[in-house]
Formats: C-alpha cells, sequence, structure tokens
C-alpha cells in the first residue's frame, strides 16, 4: 500500500514538473467578456458619443470625468468644421482619475484615439453634413 501511494505521489510530482514546463499544452487565448461601446465603423457623430457605453470594472477611469471628455468630443464633432490642433491635443492630455467602479480604461482610450483620428482627418463635402 506505501508503495502505491508513492508512485502516485511521483506520477503527481512529474504531471507538475510537465505542466510547469508547457509540455501539456498552454492555455486558449483569452476571450474579453466585457461588452464594449457599440460605435459605428465609421462617421461617429455627436450623438453616438451621447449615447455610447463603456463596461464598468472593479478599477477604471471616473465616469463624470469620461461623460466630461465625451461631451467635449461631442461638442467638436458637432461644430463641423475642423477643430483647432490645440483641443485635439488637449483632450489627448486628459488624464482620469482611476476609481473604484470606473469604465473599462482600453475602451475609453480606443474612442477616444478614434473620435480624434477622425477629427484629424481631411473632410469630405459629404462629412459636413453628418
Amino acid at each position: 500500500m506505501v508503495w502505491a501511494i508513492g508512485i502516485l505521489i511521483i506520477v503527481a510530482i512529474a504531471c507538475g514538473v510537465f505542466a510547469a514546463r508547457g509540455k501539456l499544452g498552454e492555455l486558449a487565448p483569452a476571450v474579453p467578456d466585457r461588452p464594449g461601446p457599440d460605435l459605428p465603423e465609421s462617421g461617429i457623430r455627436a450623438d453616438d458619443l451621447h449615447d455610447v457605453v463603456f463596461a464598468t470594472v472593479l478599477r477604471g477611469y471616473d465616469p463624470k470625468q469620461v461623460r466630461a471628455a465625451m461631451d467635449v468630443l461631442a461638442g467638436l464633432l458637432s461644430e463641423g468644421a475642423d477643430p483647432p490642433q490645440e483641443a485635439l491635443t488637449r483632450v489627448l492630455a486628459t488624464r482620469f482619475d482611476v476609481v473604484t467602479r470606473g469604465y473599462e480604461m482600453d475602451q475609453v482610450d480606443a474612442v477616444i484615439n478614434r473620435v480624434v483620428a477622425q477629427l484629424s482627418a481631411p473632410r469630405q463635402d459629404s462629412d459636413l453634413g453628418t
């Protein structure tokens, strides 16, 4: 009986060594389970920014500060003309406080970068009417 328990212990240790070395394969990549902001693929409008919903996480950006930044971006979008470069630089330089039960940081950063890229791109006549 002692021999059987000893063999089981050795087998368990060997399995642990193989697993630690990666010989038993790797884990599948993580699949994000948080809902992302539902924005159109192109042509983001001011109304889209007012209605955007970010995932709430344990530690994330302060929702009040993010909403204020979205309002500034929505204002720049609704003006129709090319915004001044200083305004875009100021938006990109905005730093949000990290709080408990805040917005997902990567999602907020992605939306801000998409809107700034859209505002920085040369506008066509068809873009001005949206």
